[in-house]
């Protein structure tokens, strides 16, 4: 089997990903709910390569081995409609993240409990415990074993996503210079995972498209979000954040005691 470093394994540029339109309908813009609940956006600058590194640097040095099937499903590239985009980033991500995942914790070992951390595992939104009728696309769930990433486990989503297509978000929509229907459907999508976050009580967040990647922060229940630099998904190699670190550093402080706020 393959080996390198966690930290090259996650930091592999993706090749960019195709969305087929050919069969997307448009529909009127008939949403009519306000995004309440959020009451300012800031920068989120420590959300950032040098600061995870300082952070993690040593585990994220150490070797590992990983199947060598692990890049075919991260590197695939073309997927007709949300349905597909959907599945497809599970699959690629969910499966690809996991070795990461699963060695992290592995490595850190006796640590965890020092750290403050617990063992996650990532998984499909629907295998978290339901938060009455909303359902996020992605979830991280504290690990039934510790170390072992646990196919099918169920608990609480410390870790809330959304998938959406870049059709229909674009972290550029959110400038002073984007129409206002952009903004509009900047702010809905921001209110939506808002909402996700407060229904499952959590702290962090992100927003992924097929293009690119957000992560978001709240410090207390007052609606004030904080937001990282838009990471592309084609983001990455020597010293740069991929969004597949970018997503390990959000499971991992997830993966912390703090991740819960209380309403």
């Amino acid at each position: 089997m393959p080996t390198d470093s966690i930290l090259n394994y996650l930091c592999v540029p993706r090749k960019a990903l195709q969305m087929d339109e050919s069969g997307l309908e448009w529909k009127p813009f008939t949403n009519r709910r306000c995004p309440e609940g959020i009451t300012e956006l800031v920068p989120w600058p420590e959300f950032s390569y040098d600061h995870i590194i300082q952070e993690y640097g040593s585990v994220l040095n150490t070797q590992f081995e990983y199947p060598e099937d692990a890049f075919a499903a991260h590197q695939h590239t073309v997927f007709p409609h949300k349905e597909s985009l959907s599945f497809g980033l599970e699959m690629a991500l969910v499966f690809y993240l996991k070795y990461a995942f699963q060695e992290t914790f592995k490595q850190l070992g006796p640590e965890l409990s020092e750290r403050d951390l617990v063992s996650l595992c990532l998984e499909a939104g629907y295998r978290a415990e339901p938060i009455k009728t909303y359902r996020p696309d992605f979830a991280f769930m504290a690990s039934p074993l510790k170390g072992e990433l646990v196919k099918g486990a169920s608990g609480p989503n410390r870790l809330p996503g959304g998938l959406k297509s870049s059709v229909k978000w674009k972290s550029s929509w959110g400038s002073s210079e984007a129409e206002e229907m952009e903004k509009r459907f900047y702010l809905l999508e921001l209110a939506r995972i808002h909402l996700y976050m407060e229904r499952c009580g959590t702290r962090y967040g992100f927003i992924l498209t097929d293009q690119e990647l957000v992560a978001i922060k709240r410090d207390d229940t007052s609606g004030r979000l904080a937001l990282s630099e838009a990471i592309p998904l084609t983001s990455g190699g020597t010293g740069k954040i991929s969004v597949a670190l970018a997503l390990w550093y959000l499971g991992m402080l997830a993966a912390k005691s703090d991740w819960k706020i209380e309403a």
